[in-house]
């Protein structure tokens, strides 16, 4: 596909409906690569990033069904490759059934050859996830170990009373803590 800055190469759906969260008021977010004119490469032209978005007011989030689109010039789209950019590792990992159109055979080459772009700085990629993951996996285990005590309160009371029913439930190490010395 031919656009005034060049020719697409790859056009994919981002966000919400390339990591399968999307609901029915989610915005379409695209991301694409282009190969810049001939023309604006040998004058210097080219633009890395050319982004397509209706301008919001501060805190203003996007409609339901809302196209915006956010094109990356090849050499650009290379360059955060090259850096481990999550932007560029996601569009470079993407399953195929997130792209808009059949890519071109030069996007087929990239991908082929996308081992090829994970250098040390993906490590930086790397980093962030495991970062993420011990983040939510200790939020994960803090909302977990609330389970037991919001649950006893829809149990029937035992002999004891509710108090006891929930002390039971909470794990040791709560029961433990001197600031918690209410529920003995």
């Amino acid at each position: 596909m031919t656009v005034a800055y060049g020719r697409t190469i790859l056009r994919l759906r981002y966000g919400s409906h390339l990591f399968g969260t999307d609901t029915p008021s989610s915005d379409l977010d695209l991301k694409s690569i282009f190969v810049p004119n001939p023309r604006d490469i040998l004058l210097g032209r080219v633009k890395g990033a050319i982004s397509t978005k209706r301008q919001k007011a501060f805190g203003e989030r996007s409609l339901a069904g809302e196209v915006e689109e956010e094109s990356y010039s090849l050499q650009r789209f290379l360059a955060l490759a090259a850096e481990g950019q999550t932007v560029a590792l996601d569009i470079l990992f993407a399953p195929s059934s997130v792209w808009v159109e059949q890519p071109a055979p030069e996007w087929l080459e990239v991908v082929a050859n996308r081992h090829r772009l994970l250098t040390r700085r993906s490590a930086a990629f790397v980093g962030y996830c495991r970062q993420q993951a011990n983040k939510y996996g200790i939020k994960g285990s803090r909302l977990e170990a609330t389970r037991p005590p919001c649950s006893c309160s829809t149990k029937p009371s035992s002999a004891g009373g509710p108090a006891s029913n929930c002390a039971r439930s909470l794990p040791l190490y709560v029961l433990s803590r001197p600031e918690r010395s209410f529920l003995t």
